[in-house]
């Protein structure tokens, strides 16, 4: 409801502009709701990329550790080293069914047994290409393991913002520009109702018909709506299926825009033009799911 009443002011430009005072208070609006979005954007980051890094570096670290731990364990073994042998020999078990910390340390333990050997242990299979490869991995995942705690933290946090700056909005709608509006209530009604339609949105999309109705195939990706790129015309799109899907603004209807917009089951999403790309004619849609998604897309 917020974009919609944001878009009204270009719509109607010169109607509202026998009020002047009527741009400053729609300027202040498209602040707001520019602070929305990009709240909104923060609350609902998908962190399955973080997590599925975290989780790659892991595993590399895990079976370069088990490597050049077996390398020098073999070597303690020939050379009689009854003490490294103790030190580095660690089972299976202890690489894939640790917590963060004990695979750090022990990775950590393997690292400082095994430099002073250098080529000694070659023949064990572990060259310093492998050495050097842990130490590297080592590294890497030691860097990685706030992250996700981190990006989850600032998701809580946009969370929490955007539920405090949509009240916000709500109240200067509620007491400046609804009252404001009011002007024209008398000497244009015409205008004063499209206004009132704009702010009866409701948080399951707009009252009014779908611009289209759109059934997007499993794992395929369409193009459900075409138009002359207007940085201002605002996109709302309601997912009636059961598969999460994903819409962006792309130049040609082969492929996806760079910026996608992640949008859940049942779940109803608006989105201006230049929020979604600075060009772009096909309004697209990506189902990864394995069942058909009816989008319901309104434009305006």
């Amino acid at each position: 409801m917020i974009l919609k009443v944001r878009n009204f002011y270009p719509l109607y430009r010169v109607e509202l502009s026998l009020l002047p005072i009527m741009q400053q208070y729609f300027d202040e609006l498209n602040e707001m709701s520019s602070k929305i979005i990009d709240a909104d954007t923060g609350s609902r980051a998908d962190l399955t990329g973080v997590t599925v890094m975290k989780g790659r570096l892991r595993n590399d670290l895990q079976q370069t550790a088990q490597k050049v731990s077996n390398g020098v364990a073999a070597y303690a073994v020939v050379n009689n080293d009854i003490v490294l042998q103790k030190r580095i020999d660690f089972p299976a078990s202890k690489w894939y069914a640790t917590s963060e910390e004990e695979l750090v340390t022990q990775s950590k333990i393997v690292l400082n047994l095994v430099k002073p050997l250098e080529n000694l242990i070659v023949p064990y299979g572990v060259t310093m290409a492998d050495v050097k490869r842990l130490e590297q991995q080592f590294d890497q995942f030691v860097n990685n393991i706030s992250e996700p705690s981190l990006a989850i933290d600032q998701r809580k946090n946009d969370n929490v913002q955007v539920v405090k700056l949509i009240e916000e909005t709500r109240n200067f709608l509620n007491q400046k520009l609804d009252v404001l509006m009011r002007v024209f209530e008398v000497d244009n009604p015409e205008l004063h109702q499209k206004y009132l339609s704009a702010r009866a949105i409701d948080i399951n999309g707009p009252v009014v018909k779908p611009t289209a109705e759109v059934e997007v195939k499993p794992k395929a990706q369409q193009a459900v709506y075409e138009m002359a790129y207007k940085a201002d015309t605002l996109f709302t799109l309601r997912n009636a299926g059961t598969e999460v899907v994903f819409f962006s603004l792309s130049a040609t209807d082969k492929t996806v825009g760079k910026e996608e917009v992640a949008l859940l089951p049942g779940e109803t999403r608006s989105r201006l033009a230049q929020n979604l790309a600075p060009s772009g004619s096909f309004l697209m849609v990506r189902n990864p799911g394995e069942s058909a998604a009816p989008i319901k897309i309104w434009v305006e």
